[in-house]
């Protein structure tokens, strides 16, 4: 199991040389563009399959499961070529009792709906996932329990929609509540308690998302933290 981190608050005033690093409590962060090498080793040729995507935190690899995921040079993001178990397993499987933050960026192509996923426990798939449940909906079930957010945070943005990035993020504190972040706005459903161990050792990429980076917290972040993420995602 992983133990809590400490973060930096920010305050949302994030200067040019900002890192997610700075934040103490980062423990992986597959980077945009960086540390993915096809099977000989070097960096992708446009649609070619990545065979591992390199933590430029810690000291875990990711490497392809299942089917492909290319590098799209055009639009410099990751791309499943089809449905299914595509993803990276990570060396070492994460086990977070309690705390924990999670951010993805991405942007769909088609119609976001259950096959978007970012996450999977690979032995037991059907209990641990966090995905995009449809349009409208985020789902993460965690030691079986499904846990269900509006993708809404303000009234004029109720669904997600294709064609623009987004800056997905669930965490869980120490007080066991669960939230939802999206473009650094929590979710209208708010908080849900939630104590179930959340197991991570499979990043997913669902088909035709373009997929960008990972970040993995051992802790929640404060909301200075938070801003500093929001910055840094969306100017990637």
């Amino acid at each position: 199991m992983l133990g809590l981190g400490g973060g930096l608050e920010y305050q949302g005033r994030v200067t040019s040389d900002f890192s997610p690093s700075n934040i103490s409590s980062l423990i992986h962060w597959y980077k945009h563009a960086a540390g993915l090498e096809d099977a000989g080793g070097a960096f992708p040729d446009d649609d070619e399959k990545i065979t591992t995507w390199r933590d430029s935190k810690g000291s875990n690899d990711g490497t392809t499961n299942g089917e492909d995921i290319l590098w799209d040079d055009t639009n410099k993001a990751l791309v499943a070529d089809n449905s299914g178990s595509a993803g990276f397993t990570l060396e070492s499987e994460l086990t977070f009792a309690r705390a924990f933050s999670l951010y993805f960026r991405v942007q769909f192509l088609q119609a976001p709906s259950a096959t978007d996923y970012f996450t999977q426990d690979a032995s037991n798939a059907n209990n641990m996932f966090i995905r995009i449940q449809a349009a409208n909906l985020f789902r993460a079930k965690i030691a079986g329990t499904t846990r269900t957010f509006n993708a809404a945070t303000t009234a004029d943005a109720e669904n997600y929609v294709t064609g623009q990035y987004y800056n997905i993020g669930i965490e869980r504190d120490s007080s066991n509540n669960l939230r939802v972040y999206r473009d650094g706005v929590e979710s209208t459903t708010g908080a849900i308690t939630d104590t179930g161990d959340v197991i991570f050792d499979l990043m997913r990429c669902g088909k035709e998302d373009l997929y960008v980076t990972t970040l993995v917290f051992n802790d929640a972040l404060s909301s200075g933290d938070r801003a500093a993420i929001e910055t840094y995602l969306s100017n990637i």
